[in-house]
């Protein structure tokens, strides 16, 4: 390992938030994509604010009780949509192409 036991705690966790951040901004662009109604946008906003004020609490949590590195939380925090984005833009360009 990188840095040990708290270093890679501190990517798992990182990671985890990471993809739990993506999800539930997945969930709300999907609600806001499928419904025909103009209250959406407001409360996708509203969520969207608590969802970041749920991840500054989470992180401040994990920072202050839990033995984690702080460079392990940031690459996990970072690795993992950086690596989703890279992977759905690769994807994009894959288009069946018949001649």
């Amino acid at each position: 390992m990188v840095g040990g036991w708290s270093w890679a705690l501190g990517y798992g966790i990182g990671g985890g938030i990471a993809v739990t951040n993506l999800e539930l901004l997945r969930q709300g662009v999907g609600r806001v994509l499928a419904s025909e109604t103009q209250k959406v946008l407001p409360r996708l906003v509203a969520r969207s604010l608590l969802r970041l004020i749920g991840i500054g609490i989470a992180l401040f949590l994990v920072l202050r009780f839990l033995p984690v590195q702080v460079v392990g939380l940031a690459v996990g925090l970072l690795v993992g949509p950086v690596a989703i984005l890279a992977a759905g833009y690769r994807g994009s360009n894959d288009v069946d192409r018949e001649t």
